[in-house]
């Protein structure tokens, strides 16, 4: 941590910035100028994303529950937003994208909307796997990814949180943050004696950003 640099904020880091670091660059290979759908744009790693693919030079395109919710991301470098309740995803992004499609799409919802977000990817586009807040479980069928010739990968950035590598990444966003260049709304704090009621409000409270844990003192 930089010197002075707030514990809440450098709390907000890990998770958030690093798995949304390597589902573009690491292992999604993201160009100045691609179109990049982030799938749950309000959540932690959706906020996360959404600033480092804006500062790296992406069209971002993000989705949310309400335009409400949208309206929030745009100060995080949002340039397009759909509302999945409301809008058809797949058709948005080929209005955005000229009909060309989407390059590269971080899917943190899992279930919501697949078979758009397939529907809206371009040839040879690449779709990062990396969470599943709704709880379903969907699957990629073996002419699905061949009709597309669709790049599918999985990111785990906890499994590397302990790596040389990850401890320089999350050194330099921890430098950038402090510079102010990003941050991380925190949408809850909770004791760690209630961490059943934290876990609740993540499921169930639909927060805008992070939820922090604290040891009581």
């Amino acid at each position: 941590m930089p010197e002075g640099m707030d514990l809440r904020q450098a709390a907000t880091i890990p998770v958030p910035f690093g798995t949304a670091h390597d589902s573009l660059f690491q292992f999604g290979q993201m160009q100045p100028g691609e179109f990049v759908l982030v799938q749950g744009a309000a959540g932690g790693v959706g906020l996360a994303a959404v600033q480092l693919a804006s500062q790296a030079g992406a069209v971002v395109i993000g989705t949310a529950s309400s335009h409400e919710r949208l309206e929030r991301i745009v100060p995080f470098g949002l340039h397009h937003g759909i509302d999945y309740r409301t809008e058809d995803i797949a058709a948005r992004c080929k209005e955005i994208t000229g009909g060309k499609g989407i390059d590269l799409i971080l899917d943190l919802a899992g279930g919501q909307g697949k078979d758009a977000l397939v529907n809206a990817i371009r040839p040879h586009g690449r779709y990062a796997v990396i969470g599943a807040a709704t709880g379903n479980l969907p699957s990629f069928g073996f002419f699905e990814l061949i009709r597309k010739a669709m790049h599918v990968y999985g990111i785990s950035f906890g499994r590397e949180m302990h790596t040389e590598r990850a401890h320089a990444l999350l050194a330099d966003i921890a430098r950038r943050m402090a510079e102010g260049n990003l941050q991380m709304p925190i949408d809850a704090v909770f004791d760690l004696a209630d961490a059943v009621a934290a876990h609740r409000h993540v499921a169930e409270g639909h927060p805008f950003g992070r939820v922090l844990m604290k040891v009581s003192r």
